[in-house]
């Protein structure tokens, strides 16, 4: 009877022991987790997700984000964004200067780092677009700039793209509000940002053009 209780209980055993090992190899390395929240800024719990439902593949992980992040922008484009940085990026020769306003929900996000690349990453797109007409103060068309292409997250994008990716990453409604370019065509602009978060970016910021 021992013998035979003891098969018995062998036999409803493996198909638990089976299925248990099926569930291990089904799951995601701590590894890939790591670099795929390296690679987008997405939160621990998404990547995961991301990477459970691509079977471990990186660039299908990362895509099933971005597809994610567009979701949720749509979903959180009618809260509120009142908070975020002011942000200025001068050319070397300091003969341009851009300044860009970047709103999230929570001042708890615009201190996040991820906000803060981003919001570089936005001003460094102001810089470079290029800017018509009389006068040291240009004012830059937002769909222009969200339009133009950038270095993000290790992929070439449009700063909408880059903004949308940043929803998914911090859980807000981030909304780029505004931009402009100070320039002088023979002299320099001299600027400064007030309550900063981060180098040059913050609350406030005032630029002046100085001709020769």
């Amino acid at each position: 009877r021992a013998g035979a209780h003891s098969t018995s209980m062998l036999s409803r055993l493996r198909p638990r022991m089976h299925m248990r090992v099926r569930t291990f190899a089904q799951s995601v390395s701590a590894e890939l987790v790591k670099q795929l929240r390296q690679r987008t800024g997405a939160p621990i719990n998404k990547c995961k997700q991301a990477l459970e439902a691509e079977k471990g593949d990186l660039d299908a992980a990362a895509t099933w984000l971005r597809k994610s992040g567009i979701a949720t922008a749509q979903k959180k484009a009618s809260r509120g964004a009142n908070e975020g940085v002011v942000g200025a990026l001068a050319t070397p020769s300091l003969d341009r200067v851009a300044l860009i306003e970047l709103n999230s929900e929570t001042d708890f996000v615009a201190r996040n780092e991820v906000f803060q690349h981003l919001s570089r990453t936005v001003a460094a797109a102001a810089l470079e677009l290029p800017s018509s007409g009389a006068g040291a103060l240009v004012e830059l068309h937002v769909p222009e700039l969200l339009a133009a292409h950038v270095d993000y997250d290790g992929r070439r994008q449009t700063v909408e793209e880059a903004i949308i990716s940043g929803v998914a990453s911090l859980g807000e409604n981030l909304m780029l509000r505004r931009a402009c370019v100070v320039r002088a065509s023979d002299g320099v602009v001299g600027y400064y940002v007030h309550n900063s978060y981060v180098h040059n970016f913050g609350r406030t910021a005032a630029a002046v053009a100085l001709e020769a």
